[in-house]
């Protein structure tokens, strides 16, 4: 199975039979990278970007990774393997809101269970993990921001929703104890990029929030004195303000300021050379 599953990675027009469909979501967390990464995410892309997934095998997909819930596959755990299930999940959960924002074919139903669960899984995922040692990539914040951005650029996606979403960054800094190590923040600040794609959204009020983001954390560190918990949090904050600057002309008058202010708090940056 694998092997013939590997073949239709290079053919364009590749047609997956249903028993190959099932067993790509029997493996979506195998524990070996290559298959886990290569072929069964690869196989996942190749099916509904390329439109080599019949409708029919989309929607069995779709009721599979739902009604398991193999988003949170014990996620109470503590560094558990379930992780890479979790993680890779997270993945196909983005694939599966972007197909449906296309063409819908989620069910309604389905539809919102994932809008709110792309919400949801970033504020309960407790394992951080990046890359790990014989696996390979874990990178929970990482996918779990790939999901959440997918369902903010969705249409159904609501404005409460939209509000919720700029606050689950906030948690996820807030609950930062060490150093990202494998571009997390880059993926969190698409987030709050992919608010400019949903119509629903006020743009006055994501700047309000990063306004208020910076404020609290400054505060924080201050208040701290500069604990190392608070400079981890500080600096994933320059780095999510970068991204922002560099990736949309909207955001760049009201984070230029911020990111002036963190490099002369930190002693980078003098009046005299700015």
């Amino acid at each position: 199975m694998k092997n013939d599953i590997e073949r239709l990675l290079t053919t364009d027009t590749a047609k997956y039979s249903d028993q190959q469909c099932m067993w790509l979501l029997e493996h979506i967390g195998d524990l070996n990278g290559d298959i886990r990464d290569r072929i069964v995410y690869g196989s996942f892309c190749h099916g509904f970007l390329d439109n080599n997934f019949s409708t029919e095998q989309m929607k069995m997909i779709a009721n599979y990774v739902t009604e398991n819930e193999l988003l949170f596959l014990n996620i109470d755990e503590n560094n558990n393997s379930h992780i890479f299930t979790r993680t890779f999940t997270a993945l196909l959960g983005s694939l599966l809101l972007h197909k449906d924002k296309q063409n819908p074919f989620l069910t309604s139903l389905q539809r919102q269970k994932w809008l709110e669960w792309a919400i949801k899984y970033l504020t309960v995922e407790k394992d951080w993990r990046g890359f790990i040692n014989e696996h390979g990539w874990a990178h929970s914040i990482a996918h779990g921001s790939d999901l959440l951005a997918e369902a903010v650029s969705h249409p159904s996606f609501s404005a409460d929703q939209l509000k919720r979403s700029l606050l689950t960054v906030k948690s996820i800094l807030n609950r930062q104890t060490g150093p990202f190590e494998n571009d997390e923040e880059e993926r969190l600040a698409m987030i709050i990029l992919s608010h400019s794609n949903n119509s629903k959204r006020n743009f006055k009020d994501t700047l309000d929030f990063l306004e208020q983001l910076n404020t609290s954390l400054w505060t924080q560190y201050q208040d701290t004195e500069g604990s190392r918990t608070s400079y981890y949090q500080i600096s994933s904050w320059k780095r999510i303000l970068m991204t922002l600057y560099f990736n949309s002309l909207k955001y760049k008058t009201t984070v230029k300021p911020m990111i002036d202010q963190y490099f002369k708090n930190m002693g980078y940056l003098t009046d005299e050379v700015r």
